[in-house]
C-alpha cells in the first residue's frame, strides 16, 4: 500500500478490512497513510446501518490503534477518535465489545484530553450494562477505570463519587478469575485515593459476596485461591471507611465451620488492624477476644492458634501506637484483663492441658507493646516465680517464663517503676533454682535472656552456682546451658575465664557425668573467639591426662562436629595447632615409656577430630598442617627429639 488512495480503493473494492490492519497501521506510521485520510477512507463502514459492517469497521480501527505507538497520534486526532468511540456507545449492544476495546486503547494514549475523561465516565455509566458483556470485554472496561486513575485522576476527583459508582456497578456479580484478579490489584489504589463516602456501604456490600475466596484452579493454574485471598484481603484494608461494616462479617465467618472461613478472617484481621481507626474497632474487641479465646484456649489447629495470637497481637499493637481516648484506653486495659482472667486458672499447674497455650498467649502479649508487657509482667511473673519456687519439677514454668523475659530485655522494663521491683528479684531466684535439678533447663533459658541485667555481683554469684553445678551428678540441659554459657563468654570473657574455666579441674573419683559436663563447658568456651585459644589448650590437657582422656575426647569430637563456625573450627586448625597435637599425641602413646596409652575408641575420636578440622581450612593451611604432621613422624622414626606444641595453658 503506498498511498490513501489506494486504501481507499481497497476499502470501496469490498477487500476484507480486517486484513488490512497491520497495512494500515505500518503505512500509518511510515506516513504513506494520513490518520485522517483512513479515518474518511473507514466512512462507509463506520457510518453503515448494517450491524455487521458497522462493527468491522469499528474493530479495524481500534485494531489499527492498538498497533500504534501511545504518543503517535497528536490531540486533535486523539479528541476526535475519543469523541466518535464514546457516541458509538449509545449504538447497537452488538457493536459495545469493539468500543470499549478501542476506548481501552485510546484512554491510555499520551494525549487523550481532560475534556472527555467525564464525558467517557457519564457514557460509560448510561449506555453499558457491564454484566451482559463477555470477559474479554469486561476486562476491557476496567482497563478503562485502571487508565484513567493513572492519568486523570486531578480530572476524576472533580466528580469522585461518578468514579467509584463505575467501579461498583462494573464489578457487581463479576465471576471470572482472570478479571477479579485485575479488580483486586486495581480497587485497592482506587479505594485509597478517592473517598466513598454515601457508597462506602455498597462498595463493600459488593466485595463481601466473594468473601471468604472459594475457587479452585483449573488447567495450568495461573490463578490460585490465595492470590484471589490476598487481593480480596487489599481491597478490605484499602479504605478506613470500611471499618463499621468489616467487623461483622469477620466475627460471623470466625464462627464458621470452614477453616479458610476462619483463615481468612484472622488474617484480614492482621493486616486490617492497622488500617481501620480505632473508632470502628472499639466497639467489637469484646466479640474478637471471644472469638480468639475459643481458638487459642485448647488444643487446636495449630496454624489457626498461630493466625488467631498474631491477630490479638495486631490488635494490641494497634492501641498501644495509636493516640487513644479515655474510652478507648479503657478497651485497651479490658482486653488485657481478658486476657489474664481468662488465662489465670490455667496457670496453676504446668501438668494441665492448657498451660502451654496460657502461656503462648501470654507471651505473645508481652512482645506486642511496651505497655502489654508491663502489664504482664505485674499480673503474671510474680505468678510464675512462686510457682517454681513453691513446687519442685516445674521446669516448664522456667521455660515459660523466658520468652517474657526476653520482652521485658527488648522493652527495657529492668528500669520501669512500674516493674522494677518484681524484676529486681528474679536473678536471684533462677540462680537460687540452679540447685533443683528439675528447673535448671528452665533457669539456663532465662539466664541466658537477662545477662544483660546483672550487675558484678550478680554475677559472681551465678558463676559460683555454675561450678556447683558443674560438679554435681545433675544430668547437663546441653541446649539451653550451652547457649546460656556462650552468651555470657562473649559478653564478659574475662570474667568467664578467671571465674569458670581456671576453676575447673578434675579428680580420679568424678563421675563420668560429672567430667563430661566440665569437659563440655569447656568446649562450648571454644566458639568464644578470645577464648578458643585458652580453651582448646584446656581441653588438649585434659585429653593429655589418663583418668579423663577418653571423657575429653568425646567431647571434642562432639563438639567439633556439632557445634562451632568454619571460622572457629579453621582457628583450631591453624592457631590452636590441634591438628598436629592430636598427632603427637597418637605418637607419644605408643612409646612403651609413657603412661598414657590410646585405646582403638580414642583414636576413632582422634581421627574424626582431624578428619572436621581438616576439612574447614584453606587449601594452603592444609598444606602447610600435612607437611608439619609428616615432620613429626619423620623426627620421630629418626629417633630425634620432637618438641611439643606451645600451650598458654
Amino acid at each position: 500500500m503506498t498511498n490513501s488512495s489506494e486504501f481507499a480503493e481497497k476499502i470501496i473494492a469490498g477487500e476484507d478490512i480486517l486484513s488490512l490492519t497491520n497495512e494500515a497501521a505500518d503505512g500509518i506510521m511510515k506516513s504513506k497513510l494520513a490518520f485522517p485520510d483512513v479515518l474518511s477512507s473507514l466512512e462507509p463502514f463506520l457510518t453503515s446501518l448494517d450491524v455487521v459492517q458497522r462493527s468491522n469497521g469499528i474493530l479495524f480501527l481500534a485494531n489499527v490503534l492498538e498497533l500504534l505507538p501511545a504518543d503517535f497520534l497528536n490531540t486533535d486526532e486523539v479528541d476526535v477518535v475519543s469523541e466518535f468511540f464514546i457516541k458509538k456507545l449509545a449504538e447497537h449492544f452488538s457493536i459495545t465489545p469493539h468500543v470499549l476495546k478501542g476506548l481501552s486503547i485510546i484512554v491510555g494514549m499520551e494525549n487523550f484530553t481532560d475534556s472527555q475523561v467525564l464525558n467517557l465516565l457519564g457514557n460509560l455509566q448510561c449506555n453499558v450494562t457491564v454484566q451482559t458483556l463477555t470477559q474479554a470485554s469486561r476486562l476491557n472496561y476496567y482497563e478503562i477505570l485502571q487508565k484513567l486513575l493513572l492519568s486523570k485522576e486531578t480530572v476524576l476527583k472533580s466528580k469522585p463519587n461518578d468514579f467509584v459508582y463505575a467501579i461498583i456497578t462494573g464489578m457487581d456479580s463479576e465471576g471470572d478469575p482472570r478479571n477479579l484478579l485485575f479488580l483486586y490489584q486495581f480497587i485497592p489504589e482506587a479505594y485509597s485515593k478517592f473517598p466513598l463516602e454515601h457508597l462506602a456501604e455498597e462498595a463493600f456490600s459488593v466485595l463481601e459476596c466473594y468473601f471468604p475466596i472459594d475457587f479452585t484452579p483449573k488447567g495450568d493454574g495461573s490463578i490460585t485461591r490465595d492470590d484471589l485471598a490476598r487481593g480480596l484481603e487489599n481491597c478490605f484494608v484499602s479504605s478506613t471507611e470500611f471499618g463499621p461494616f468489616v467487623f461483622p462479617m469477620i466475627l460471623e465467618k470466625l464462627e464458621s465451620s470452614l477453616k479458610v472461613a476462619q483463615v481468612d478472617s484472622l488474617k484480614l484481621l492482621i493486616k486490617g488492624f492497622d488500617s481501620w481507626n480505632i473508632k470502628d474497632i472499639n466497639p467489637h474487641t469484646s466479640d474478637l477476644w471471644k472469638a480468639f479465646k475459643l481458638t487459642l484456649l485448647q488444643a487446636g489447629d495449630s496454624e489457626l492458634v498461630d493466625l488467631a495470637l498474631n491477630a490479638l497481637t495486631s490488635l494490641l499493637r494497634r492501641y498501644s501506637s495509636s493516640a487513644l481516648s479515655a474510652h478507648e484506653s479503657a478497651t485497651l486495659d479490658q482486653v488485657l484483663q481478658y486476657v489474664t482472667e481468662n488465662t489465670h486458672r490455667f496457670l496453676s499447674d504446668p501438668t494441665l492441658t492448657l498451660f502451654l497455650p496460657s502461656i503462648k498467649v501470654l507471651n505473645g502479649v508481652a512482645l506486642s507493646s511496651r505497655f502489654c508487657c508491663e502489664y504482664v509482667v505485674k499480673t503474671v511473673v510474680p505468678q510464675l516465680l512462686a510457682l517454681a519456687e513453691n513446687k519442685r519439677g516445674h521446669d516448664a514454668v522456667l521455660s515459660a517464663l523466658s520468652p517474657i523475659l526476653s520482652s521485658c530485655i527488648y522493652y527495657d522494663l529492668w528500669t520501669s517503676k512500674e516493674t522494677q521491683n518484681i524484676l529486681s528479684s528474679v536473678p536471684s531466684s533462677l540462680i537460687s533454682l540452679m540447685k533443683d535439678s528439675n528447673s535448671q533447663n528452665g533457669c539456663f533459658l532465662c539466664l541466658k535472656e537477662i545477662l544483660s541485667t546483672l550487675d558484678v555481683k550478680m554475677r559472681n554469684n551465678l558463676y559460683s552456682a555454675v561450678l556447683s553445678f558443674l560438679s554435681t551428678n545433675d544430668p547437663l540441659p546441653e541446649e539451653s546451658y550451652s547457649t546460656f554459657l556462650v552468651t555470657l563468654a562473649l559478653t564478659h570473657p574475662d570474667e568467664v575465664k578467671q571465674a569458670v574455666l581456671d576453676c575447673i579441674s578434675i579428680s580420679d573419683n568424678e563421675s563420668t557425668i560429672t567430667k563430661k559436663k566440665k569437659l563440655r563447658t569447656i568446649c562450648w568456651c571454644c566458639n568464644v573467639p578470645s577464648l578458643t585459644k585458652l580453651s582448646s589448650d584446656k581441653i588438649m590437657h585434659f585429653i593429655s591426662t589418663p583418668r579423663c582422656s577418653s571423657e575429653a575426647l568425646d567431647c571434642l569430637k562432639d563438639f567439633v562436629v556439632k557445634e562451632p563456625t568454619s571460622e572457629i573450627l579453621c582457628n583450631l586448625g591453624t592457631q590452636c595447632n590441634m591438628i598436629q597435637r592430636l598427632h603427637q599425641l597418637c605418637l607419644s602413646s605408643v612409646d612403651s615409656s609413657v603412661d598414657h596409652i590410646l585405646d582403638k575408641s580414642n583414636y576413632v575420636s582422634i581421627s574424626k577430630i582431624i578428619e572436621v578440622l581438616m576439612r574447614h581450612l584453606t587449601t594452603e593451611d592444609q598444606r602447610d598442617t600435612c607437611a608439619s604432621c609428616l615432620l613429626l613422624y619423620t623426627l620421630e622414626n629418626a629417633g630425634e627429639y620432637v618438641p611439643p606444641f606451645k600451650s598458654c595453658y
